[in-house]
């Protein structure tokens, strides 16, 4: 979602490591043809972010890359090992490589974020508790 230029919020999913069958393919062309069969089902973008519960940071991912889908396809199977029940949350890349607005002397364009908490303490007591 966006306000003109503003991203506000993101579209993502959290799937359960189970509903990524590609990851599970016995070869590397099997899960990259798979991954896309993946996308359109899922609706999801060629670039995003996955976060793994089992990982300290999210990672980008280029789903129209041989190499991306792999390091996606791990992490999925790690997951599956380690807590199949946990879902894997994938987030869109928004604006996408070619909206990217911060660029160095050289020009190429770099991503930046800034994010920002809003709390509502209306109706808050004394000692921060409802």
């Amino acid at each position: 979602m966006t306000l003109d230029r503003l991203v506000v919020a993101r579209e993502s999913w959290r799937l359960p490591p189970a509903s990524c069958g590609f990851a599970f393919a016995p070869d590397e062309p099997s899960r990259f043809l798979g991954a896309q069969a993946w996308r359109r089902e899922h609706g999801v973008p060629r670039f995003v972010f996955v976060k793994s519960p089992i990982e300290h940071k999210p990672f980008y991912a280029d789903l129209e890359s041989g190499p991306s889908v792999e390091l996606f396809a791990h992490a999925v199977r790690a997951l599956e090992r380690e807590e199949p029940d946990a879902p894997l949350a994938v987030g869109e890349m928004l604006p996408g490589p070619d909206a990217l607005w911060l660029t160095d002397a050289q020009g190429n364009r770099h991503t930046a974020e800034f994010r920002l908490v809003a709390v509502d303490r209306r109706g808050w007591h004394q000692g921060g508790t409802r």
